[in-house]
């Protein structure tokens, strides 16, 4: 059997290690290069994030202790040590985020400065490494950082592909869109800088059309019924069902093929941070729920869908046909949900998602877990930061596909790769 190809990759802002689960999903696929089918093995040498938390949970889930020092205090020497052949990144969204509206935002912004001075280290390393991933919010392709990234990237002879890419274009019912860069390292005998590749990609080639795609259900990412207990704890909580915002809530069911983006602010605010789910309640009555009582709820709920012929990453998708969103009085909007249950032919509760189907929304294998004494806050918290792993682990694979195939001069040192 032939030895897999070898490269080693940092991961840097390693959160929960998002980027590090999609390179063990990319590497499962085989690769044709050359007319020749292989396959790829990705070692994680270091990764790089200050959270303590969330370096206890990559340990725990990838057997490698990330380096909690600052990126601002790495040196040259220390990342040239590793002689990597993939860096992967998600530098610190908040100074791009559209809620970031102050002046302190962009380059100005302090959490930029690690992103700046890991660049900086790049330009004076010896053993660069040929491919560069990154992960950011939609936007940051409008900032001065990225402008400045991607000068660096030319200067150094990388050429750059972008894309605002989202998993409901790849049949997972999350909304996600987010903005990635491949950079991959090319050879001029001249040293000129390579041209910078503007364009802002939506898909990968030969990928089906978005609208052709068939979502997943929400029901096929859910925890089995809850306990009453678990049901208990994942409720939403009266005081914010009857909050002056409460009535923003973001209502999805089993049957939905939707969910909205989950931040890390996940159940601390009602509006913008992710769907809750609304089931019958089948402890309610003697009557077991059918796959009928869930879609009879969905259509309840939801307004009839808009064409599927949407852009993959901007989709309109259809909001709870709630008639206390168009009321102004703060009262009767306390009280949408008492009338929502008046209205359904079964009673009804609203819960968040736990933890658990949180992961799998967002492509974690079945095997990763939380530290027992971690509280779901917290693991919110850490998921709402990190990456959708199919998502990351379809641009490795058209990256490694493109542009890491072994040329006739490295051939011989594959297993150095």
């Amino acid at each position: 059997m032939t030895e897999p190809v070898k490269l080693t990759a940092l991961e840097f802002y390693s959160g929960i290690g998002g980027w590090s689960a999609a390179a063990s999903l990319a590497t499962a696929l085989p690769f044709q290069w050359a007319s020749s089918t292989v396959t790829l093995a990705i070692e994680v040498k270091a990764a790089f994030d200050i959270n303590p938390i969330a370096n206890d949970v990559y340990l725990l889930n990838h057997a490698l202790k990330p380096n909690h020092r600052s990126l601002e205090h790495i040196t040259v020497k220390n990342l040239d040590a590793h002689r990597a052949d993939l860096w992967m990144m998600s530098p610190p969204c908040q100074p791009f985020t559209r809620n970031n509206d102050t002046a302190v935002r962009d380059k100005v912004d302090p959490r930029t400065a690690s992103f700046v001075h890991l660049q900086e280290l790049l330009q004076q390393m010896q053993h660069q490494p040929r491919l560069i991933f990154l992960e950011n919010v939609v936007g940051f392709e409008s900032s001065e950082s990225c402008e400045e990234f991607l000068q660096r990237l030319s200067a150094l002879q990388y050429q750059v592909q972008q894309f605002h890419l989202s998993p409901l274009q790849f049949g997972i019912p999350n909304d996600r869109p987010r903005y990635y860069c491949i950079a991959h390292k090319v050879s001029s005998a001249t040293g000129a800088p390579t041209p910078i590749d503007t364009r802002i990609y939506t898909s990968f080639p030969d990928a089906p059309a978005a609208a052709s795609v068939q979502r997943a259900l929400l029901s096929q990412y859910l925890d089995a019924p809850l306990s009453p207990d678990l049901r208990a704890e994942y409720s939403v909580p009266d005081r914010v069902l009857s909050s002056s915002s409460g009535w923003c809530l973001d209502l999805r069911t089993p049957a939905s093929d939707y969910s909205a983006c989950f931040t890390k602010s996940y159940s601390r605010f009602a509006r913008g941070t992710g769907s809750v789910l609304v089931e019958v309640d089948a402890a309610a009555g003697a009557d077991a729920v059918s796959e009928g009582d869930t879609q009879q709820l969905e259509a309840y709920l939801v307004r009839p869908r808009p064409s599927t012929a949407t852009a993959a990453v901007s989709s309109t998708e259809p909001e709870p046909a709630l008639e206390t969103a168009a009321t102004s009085s703060s009262e009767d909007r306390a009280l949408w949900w008492e009338r929502l249950q008046r209205g359904a032919s079964r009673p009804l509760t609203i819960r968040y998602f736990t933890p658990q189907e949180l992961l799998r929304l967002f492509g974690f294998p079945k095997s990763f877990r939380f530290p027992a004494a971690l509280n779901k806050s917290k693991c919110y918290e850490l998921i709402g930061n990190s990456v959708n792993v199919e998502v990351v682990a379809r641009l490795l694979a058209h990256g490694l596909q493109a542009h890491a195939a072994p040329t006739a001069s490295s051939s011989a040192a594959a297993s150095s790769l």
